[in-house]
């Protein structure tokens, strides 16, 4: 028996996320902003998640970082319904 999967959602149902990076984040990556390409209507979280895939060794700094859209930070449960940028603000210290 094959196993039931998903449907891939049409091409007008993805969006455009541009992820900007910051200090260690954009180290890790190599890069200050990334485009990612999620479907309409998933949360921050789903987008961490294939962040994540792509850059498995930003784990532990993804999940104690604040996420923000629009210059307001939000819980990773914010629904993504549009296209944004979002951004990553990994942890300050400093004197």
């Amino acid at each position: 028996m094959t196993p039931l999967s998903s449907p891939t959602p049409p091409a007008s149902d993805w969006l455009h996320i541009d992820v900007r990076l910051f200090a260690a984040a954009a180290d890790l990556a190599a890069a200050r902003q990334l485009r990612l390409h999620v479907p309409a209507g998933c949360s921050l979280s789903d987008l961490i998640d294939q962040l994540l895939e792509r850059f498995p060794t930003m784990s532990n700094l993804a999940h104690v970082s604040r996420w923000a859209v629009d210059e307001q930070f939000v819980p990773t449960d914010f629904i993504i319904d549009r296209d944004l940028a979002i951004a990553m603000i990994p942890p300050v210290s400093g004197g």
